[in-house]
């Protein structure tokens, strides 16, 4: 088999390109390596679509619930708030488990029918 000389240089070459051109060399050294912070206006917007989601979707969700159990609601969100995203996942695992034995009828319909009537709406 024929080797040219040049050719583990070029792949040494090329491959560190490629490597460099993804990663900098050194990630604590100084230059631009987060991204730009948002501005006042895309904060104010991100503010007001979050609004707009709660009050669309999680309120009526929440109309649900009776007055007494808010304050579950809150610790569950609260708690929910502070997993990371693995516990997060196996959270959500585990409640799929759950609803398939524990579901009960009326509050599924109560939600269907929220989303139905919701669509008709629009």
């Amino acid at each position: 088999m024929l080797s040219y000389p040049y050719t583990q240089d070029y792949q040494a070459h090329s491959s560190q390109s490629r490597i460099n051109s993804i990663c900098k060399d050194n990630p604590y050294s100084p230059g631009k390596t987060l991204p730009e912070l948002p501005s006042d206006k895309e904060i104010m917007m991100t503010s007001i679509y979050k609004k707009a989601y709660v009050s669309e979707k999680t309120f009526d969700l929440l109309k649900n619930f009776d007055y007494t159990e808010l304050n579950i609601v809150d610790k569950l969100i609260a708690d929910f708030f502070v997993l990371d995203d693995v516990a997060r996942s196996e959270l959500f695992e585990y409640l799929q488990i759950m609803k398939k034995n524990h579901s009960d009828p009326e509050r599924e319909k109560l939600i269907r029918t929220d989303k139905s009537s919701k669509r008709k709406k629009r």
